[in-house]
């Protein structure tokens, strides 16, 4: 034994020809005999100093031991990705204390830091007392390494445990300034998700960390075992990952840019051929190894590495860490694909592993450290869980035969809290334990509340939380309760001085997640009140009564449906999402429609209140269906591809319309005659003039009763559509005012087409009596003021 750690047999010529693959790399960096101490010291030459400079760190603890972790590297950034280290064996000592000036040393030992591991060392300490918080340290010589903190897991389910989360550290993103906060926590484990690396070149188009500067050999992709080797480099040399790492043992796990984007087990999703992806997986498992503090059954042999394990073995805790990576059957084709039933994330071999293990285990937490969301949020998502439905199932299934499972995860850059259901498509279904999704620390730079991705996930009452800044989840665990806590900091690109803030907390009893009562419970959210409506033409327009300023909004989410009795919130009848107590439900076109309408509150932290009262609406009936046509052009169908020009060539008007648009009602063809696009002076690509579109027609008699005209838009400009002067005949009747639209160049003609971008507007009111006239009449509209409008169609109407 060498100061408690098991000694290995390792001689001096197996040591010096070690590949890393061999049955004797074993015992590389982990623990050394005498002899090869001996061997090394004679044969080591001058080291230089600073050779601590990527930190150390600990991590794997149990109840009993933890693995100590340092690689040599007084030039961090050497290109060749050896830190500056000489090409043989150096001896590594280390010691443990209960005491930070190590008065109280309890363990020694040794270790060799050998160039074919990058001079990395794991010895794993064991005989260590359960719960204890011990300090470390290492000596190269007469260097001595900085100190780090460490602890063993409790033993007792009565005691409490506190660790965080992070994921997704994307150091030219931005900045480490959750690691900052997360060092002032009280912590005594730290669990990392996946992608601690990113493998993409590094360029001015994605260094959005301020003041961070590179060689030129961080600009390409990775591809090889030294290029791997100085990106972790890079990584680690920021001051608050290493303080990060030297605060508490971390448990890790990767996800896919520990070695390329998207991977599944042999399959790249750039093209590269299986037989030639695996050597990139290879050297990207073997870094990993190298620059973790992970212990020894998972140094990789060639493209293989054993990450999946098992961390405590006391009555409070066990952390069962995942591999969602190596296994994993390729992405679905279809459809059918995608729902066969053995269809797997994990492998047959883990997933037995894990499910034996969730069974078996005593502990009173049982935590899945997890690389990809498990939570269903949408079909196409198939890189997550979402893609391996049946593989799901049978996860949700293990987890209701353990104690109070609690998911974790990482990969998304979002903060979210949800419930696992024991059957997604019934939100109704029991709940069988977590998932706590932490943000990434720096990946996609500051981040915001919200973006484009959150409908999909706040669709589903299910999840409690959505947040898109950067930052950590704090977790602390009795025999009782679970409490976790989401902190953010507002921004990362520019420096690493922002505050940290607590968006949410939430509070998991013991005992229930495993029987499926388990409900995250936060602060309570205000049900929206007075809900009104107003039919109008082509729209519904909603109001309701602004909750208080102690609730911080969000947004309101609209749900509507055609009967009152279907209006519960779900991903189905999700209508909109607004800041306002105010929604205009537009598109209706120009038949009376029905809908019944609820409204929900989510607040800041994600939390959901209650759906209001249920209220139902009708929309007024258009001219277009209840009159006579007289003189129309275009179809009222919501689209504006019939007309000239239509749907994005609005820079050939100058050329097409020099004079504007002057049409003839029975000769004249929509397609040819008449612009999609009737521009204002504001627009520049039109000349910034007026513009006069002339409508003529032919009546065989003055008509009997009002004459109504229509005027439908697919969408108009979304700041200024500003207005036009209406003439008939000569005579100016109005001037008539558009509604905004919501784009700033209108490239598209179909407002029927799930998703779009455009809006929608009509105008229909009637004119007054005595301007038409038997023959030729001419309606002329000016636009003199704002911008463009697009139009759907125009007519003239007998009622």
């Amino acid at each position: 034994m060498v100061g408690g750690v098991t000694e290995a047999r390792l001689n001096r010529r197996t040591f010096l020809q070690l590949s890393g693959v061999s049955s004797a790399a074993l015992a590389l960096g982990v623990a050394a005999p005498a002899q090869a101490l001996a061997a090394a010291e004679a044969e080591n030459a001058q080291v230089p100093d600073g050779v601590f400079g990527l930190g150390v760190a600990s991590g794997d603890p149990s109840t009993g031991s933890v693995v100590l972790w340092t690689r040599l590297a007084p030039q961090p950034l050497a290109p060749d990705g050896h830190g500056g280290m000489p090409p043989h064996p150096v001896p590594v000592r280390y010691e443990v204390a209960t005491d930070e000036a190590f008065r109280q040393v309890v363990r020694r030992g040794a270790a060799v830091a050998s160039p074919e591991l990058a001079h990395s060392v794991h010895p794993q300490v064991d005989g260590l007392d359960p719960g204890r918080e011990y300090y470390y340290r290492f000596h190269v010589g007469r260097q001595v390494s900085p100190t780090g903190r460490t602890k063993t897991l409790p033993a007792d389910d009565g005691a409490t445990f506190r660790f965080a989360t992070a994921s997704c550290q994307a150091w030219y993103h931005g900045h480490f300034t959750a690691y900052r906060h997360l060092v002032a926590e009280d912590l005594d484990a730290v669990v990392f998700l996946g992608d601690y690396i990113y493998e993409y070149g590094i360029t001015s188009a994605n260094r959005w960390r301020a003041g961070a500067a590179v060689a030129p050999e961080h600009s390409v992709e990775i591809q090889t075992l030294e290029q791997f080797r100085l990106r972790y480099s890079l990584f680690k040399t920021d001051p608050h990952l290493q303080a990060a790492h030297a605060k508490a043992p971390w448990i890790v796990t990767w996800d896919d840019h520990e070695v390329q984007n998207n991977y599944g087990a042999d399959g790249s999703q750039y093209g590269v051929l299986p037989e030639h992806f695996v050597h990139l997986r290879a050297v990207g498992y073997r870094a990993f190894y190298e620059n973790l503090p992970v212990s020894l059954s998972t140094l990789p042999e060639g493209p293989d590495s054993t990450v999946y394990r098992r961390s405590g073995d006391g009555g409070l805790v066990r952390f069962h860490v995942l591999d969602t990576r190596q296994y994993r059957d390729p992405l679905p084709v279809d459809a059918a694909d995608q729902n066969r039933e053995d269809r797997t994330i994990l492998g047959a071999d883990q997933e037995a592993w894990l499910y034996d293990g969730l069974a078996a285990s005593p502990a009173r937490w049982n935590v899945i450290a997890n690389g990809v969301t498990v939570a269903a949020i949408t079909t196409n998502r198939t890189d997550q869980w979402d893609g391996y439905p049946a593989n799901r199932r049978r996860l949700l299934a293990a987890m209701r035969t353990t104690n109070n499972p609690v998911v974790l995860t990482g990969d998304i850059h979002k903060h979210v809290a949800a419930e696992l259901k024991a059957d997604f498509g019934d939100p109704a279904s029991a709940t069988v334990g977590v998932e706590l999704i932490c943000t990434s620390i720096a990946s996609d730079g500051d981040g915001a509340p919200t973006d484009a991705y959150t409908p999909d996930w706040v669709q589903h009452p299910y999840v409690k939380l959505y947040d898109g800044r950067r930052g950590y989840v704090h977790v602390t665990l009795t025999g009782t309760a679970m409490t976790s806590e989401f902190k953010i900091v507002p921004w990362v690109e520019a420096d690493a001085d922002a505050p940290l803030e607590t968006v949410a907390r939430f509070v998991t009893p013991a005992g229930c997640a495993g029987s499926g009562a388990s409900r995250m419970s936060g602060r309570h959210v205000r049900t929206v009140t007075g809900l009104r409506a107003q039919g109008r033409l082509g729209s519904i327009v909603l109001d309701w009564t602004p909750v208080p300023w102690d609730t911080v909004v969000d947004h309101y989410a609209v749900y509507a449906a055609a009967d009152a009795a279907d209006v519960e919130p779900s991903p189905q009848t999700l209508l909109a999402k607004t800041v306002y107590p105010h929604f205009v439900h537009s598109g209706l076109g120009g038949n009376a429609r029905r809908f019944a309408y609820r409204v929900v509150t989510v607040d800041a932290a994600g939390a959901r209140s209650r759906p209001s009262a249920a209220l139902a609406a009708t929309s007024q009936v258009s001219v277009t269906t209840s009159g006579t046509p007289l003189a129309v052009v275009g179809d009222f169908d919501g689209k504006g591809l019939e007309f000239a020009l239509s749907p994005n060539g609005y820079n050939r008007y100058p050329a097409t319309f020099p004079d504007g648009v002057d049409f003839r009602v029975g000769t004249d063809a929509p397609g040819t005659g008449w612009s999609y696009l009737h521009p204002g002076p504001t627009d520049s690509w039109a000349g910034r003039r007026t513009h006069t579109f002339r409508l003529r027609f032919d009546l065989p008699s003055v008509p009997a009763g009002e004459v109504w005209l229509a005027i439908w838009l697919i969408d108009s400009h979304a700041t200024t559509p500003g207005s036009a002067v209406l003439d008939v005949n000569a005579a100016t009747v109005d001037r008539l005012r558009f509604e905004r639209g919501a784009t700033r160049g209108s490239l598209e003609g179909d407002t029927t087409v799930p998703g779009t971008r455009l809006r929608p507007s009509y105008l229909e009111r009637p004119l007054p009596s005595g301007l038409l006239a038997a023959g030729e009449n001419v309606l002329t509209l000016v636009k003199d003021e704002g911008s463009w409008i697009a139009w759907d169609a125009i007519g003239l109407f007998a009622t």
